[in-house]
């Protein structure tokens, strides 16, 4: 079997590490040279999964259509600013018998399409509907560490996603299925807002009270959106949702938690991002969520002030006076 891993970010690298503990033949592809040239002859991403050491049954290339030849398996490790224009270069070689498993948590910031909706109008809805997406509290340098993790398999097609879980769980990685793709991709991709909401308040100096509100409130609104998309309660209470928002709400190993922290060190968002070096997934996923709380009409507070905050220059902390503030509530 030959399984392909498109992206070799932090993601991509850990995932195609995780393949190869019971798979030989895995083919990494990555569009940055210096990423090529790293992994070839030192069998390290040095930038991204730093000391940890690629197995001998992964093959790195600059070619896409290498790396798809043959393959039985696409995993796509892809940030969402990407995700349409690579879904784009990769149709040609998706058909009935691959097996293709979406790792990406980012909704599309100008639409607010979840992933699987950009691929249904790419791919088409047979694809898109027999697709994997993944979703769960998974740091990438842990499990780049082999340091054990479990994470959610959603499919419209529960056998396709019970393949995917046979071939990947291992000692490192346990997997479980569902079939609750819309629950799942929105758990996954609008934590990030929550964990940059998470970095800014321990970046304030607050303490564990507001962490907890931060994530319990996040959780609520959240689920709010997603069961008003079709989503099933429960899944926001599994690893897709709340097991995610512990951990990157919990973690300087997030990217959307450093994110906050230099938020609430006064650096504007451009300076932030400039200063992180990778992808933060909760910063176009806030603006899509934005774009579903109002076509929805779902009342997400803590998302709307994160909004001000990357977008608006509001200050952080008039933010969370403005969220202590708001007209009392029942729970």
């Amino acid at each position: 079997m030959k399984i392909a891993v498109l992206g070799a970010g932090s993601w991509g690298s850990a995932l195609s590490m995780l393949a190869a503990i019971k798979n030989k033949n895995i083919s990494l592809w990555t569009n940055e040279e210096s990423v090529f040239e790293d992994i070839s002859k030192n069998r390290l991403n040095s930038y991204y999964t730093k000391e940890c050491v690629f197995s001998k049954n992964i093959t790195v290339t600059l070619d896409l259509e290498e790396s798809l030849k043959d393959a039985n398996m696409v995993i796509m490790a892809i940030p969402s600013k990407a995700y349409r224009e690579v879904l784009l270069r990769v149709k040609p070689y998706i058909n009935d018998e691959v097996l293709l498993l979406n790792a990406g948590k980012g909704l599309e910031e100008s639409t607010g399409l979840r992933n699987s909706q950009v691929m249904t109008e790419v791919l088409g809805e047979y694809i898109a509907n027999n697709a994997i997406f993944l979703s769960g509290p998974n740091l990438a340098m842990e499990f780049a560490h082999m340091k054990p993790g479990a994470t959610v398999f959603a499919s419209h097609n529960l056998d396709n996603a019970k393949k995917a879980q046979k071939i990947l769980s291992s000692e490192v990685l346990r997997a479980y299925t569902s079939t609750d793709v819309i629950g799942v991709e929105i758990g996954g991709s609008l934590k990030n807002v929550i964990a940059i909401a998470s970095g800014i308040s321990y970046g304030l100096g607050f303490g564990y009270n507001t962490t907890a509100a931060l994530q319990t409130r996040g959780l609520k609104e959240i689920t709010r959106l997603g069961v008003f998309m079709g989503a099933k309660l429960e899944t926001f209470y599994g690893l897709s949702g709340l097991g995610d928002m512990i951990t990157t709400c919990s973690s300087e190993l997030s990217r959307n938690f450093r994110l906050g922290l230099s938020l609430a060190e006064g650096n504007s968002l451009d300076d932030s991002l400039k200063k992180l070096g990778q992808v933060a997934e909760g910063v176009p996923s806030c603006r899509a969520a934005m774009i579903l709380s109002e076509k929805f009409n779902v009342y997400m507070p803590i998302t709307k002030e994160i909004y001000s905050i990357l977008w608006e220059n509001k200050e952080p902390r008039e933010a969370v006076k403005d969220l202590m503030l708001r007209d009392y509530k029942e729970e």
